[in-house]
């Protein structure tokens, strides 16, 4: 509307221009005006529909900004997730957790939710860690087999806690879950608490044995007390130790188990054999242990000199 009204003034002063000159000049030089007003306004027009244009650009490049910050924000928020309610968790959008902690301690879990537990997490298939709170709950040797299979689903894992306290999985639970965590490529960090689990002799030696065949654990934190674990237990446990390629940081509780003077002997020997072990820390209380052979028993633990920083707790 804007270039009609100039374009309308410029001819109307030609025709005024006309009127008083009427001569071929006169109107030569008119018309040579009238072209360069319009050019100028064409100029003008161009400009403007540029300036507009990069205007229209830079407008949408705020926008496109705005829209990636608010995917960045809905990406972590989907990557990082904490659940306490179980059908929170069951319903989430399972392929974006990369790091997930789940709090189901004391909440009456059995077997059933255990294994819906299991089968939702091997959908999430991008999990670099995970932590698996279901302490003081009901779940026996079905579950643990189950949640053990889903554990061999998440090859990325690196850092895994897993706290089954006051459970009943038994030896059979425990030799599937840690057949399952032997096989994890990536894992390293790995903190497993089966405090009161009943997982007896064979329990310890499967953890045991997984222990030896991993191939990236450096930092193991293993709870292992009210288990009614005997020598053979600690027996294999111990050799799982000392063959491990990996393992810098140990932290093992043994808390009223029924480990002797002789068990205790073997085990800090064996660990002390693992020239890769630089920071221990064991806690043997409550065994079959008195007094005199507990004096015994520290004066061998300092032996180990490498050990930069540690305790035992006898």
């Amino acid at each position: 509307m804007l270039f009609q009204n100039q374009n309308k003034k410029i001819f109307l002063r030609i025709c005024q221009i006309v009127k008083l000159k009427n001569n071929y000049i006169y109107f030569r030089d008119l018309i040579s005006y009238f072209v360069f007003q319009l050019i100028t306004l064409q100029r003008i027009r161009f400009q403007l529909s540029s300036q507009f244009f990069y205007f229209l650009l830079y407008f949408d490049q705020i926008l496109s900004l705005q829209k990636l910050k608010k995917m960045d924000k809905l990406k972590i928020a989907l990557q990082k997730q904490e659940f306490k309610v179980l059908e929170e968790f069951l319903s989430s959008l399972l392929f974006h957790h990369t790091e997930l902690e789940l709090y189901l301690g004391k909440k009456n879990i059995g077997n059933q939710e255990a294994s819906q537990i299991a089968k939702t997490l091997r959908k999430c298939q991008n999990l670099t860690k995970l932590k698996l709170v279901l302490f003081e709950n009901k779940i026996s040797e079905y579950g643990a087999v189950g949640l053990g299979i889903a554990f061999l689903q998440l090859v990325n894992l690196k850092i895994l806690e897993i706290n089954l306290r006051d459970n009943n999985i038994g030896p059979k639970g425990t030799v599937q879950i840690a057949n399952s965590l032997s096989y994890l490529p990536q894992l390293k960090n790995l903190t497993l608490n089966l405090n009161k689990n009943f997982i007896g002799d064979e329990g310890a030696s499967k953890i045991g044995e997984a222990i030896a065949k991993s191939l990236n654990i450096s930092f193991l934190e293993l709870n292992l007390a009210n288990n009614q674990i005997l020598s053979e237990g600690i027996s294999n446990l111990s050799e799982g130790i000392k063959n491990s390629k990996c393992l810098i940081k140990l932290i093992l509780d043994l808390y009223n188990n029924s480990i002797n003077e002789s068990d205790c002997q073997n085990l800090i020997n064996r660990i002390g054999s693992n020239k890769n072990i630089f920071q221990l820390n064991i806690i043997i209380s409550s065994n079959l242990i008195n007094e005199e052979a507990q004096k015994k028993l520290r004066i061998q633990a300092k032996k180990i000199n490498r050990i930069v920083k540690g305790y035992f707790y006898l």
